[in-house]
């Protein structure tokens, strides 16, 4: 399914889809023969991850970046201000918003260990979900 905009909505299966009999977040029936399972998913974009390595190993230099020229150039300073008071950005700083990145990654591996503890242990998706972890 697709939201408004054209873009996919994300579904999500809880564990007793791995018998066919789960159901999607919007209520609906996972396909018995769907071999989609969060675990391979996770383990098939995990290439992907590996990017947020580097904007975390660069994190507080870009910060002490911003935070230095925000004190000793006014005029960043006041478009930062400006931008900081905007509505899409929901009058948080732009340090804020960056740190959501480096958040995103423990995020995903609270997930998949809070999956796999519910998850039964003849499930297709363990080991999967265990090689994600890894």
């Amino acid at each position: 399914t697709t939201d408004d905009n054209g873009c996919d909505k994300p579904v999500a299966v809880t564990p007793a889809a791995d018998n066919g009999g789960g159901k999607a977040a919007d209520g609906s029936s996972a396909p018995p023969s769907d071999p989609r399972r969060i675990g391979d998913i996770m383990l098939r974009y995990s290439p992907f991850l590996i990017m947020y390595t580097e904007y975390v190993k660069n994190f507080d230099t870009a910060m002490r970046t911003i935070n230095n020229l925000y004190n000793k150039n006014s005029k960043f300073a006041a478009i930062m201000d400006t931008i900081h008071g905007m509505e899409e950005c929901e009058n948080l700083s732009l340090q804020h918003h960056m740190l959501c990145p480096v958040q995103r990654i423990p995020r995903y591996e609270m997930l998949l260990r809070d999956y796999l503890n519910s998850l039964p242990h003849n499930s297709p998706d363990r080991v999967h979900s265990e090689n994600a972890l890894k």
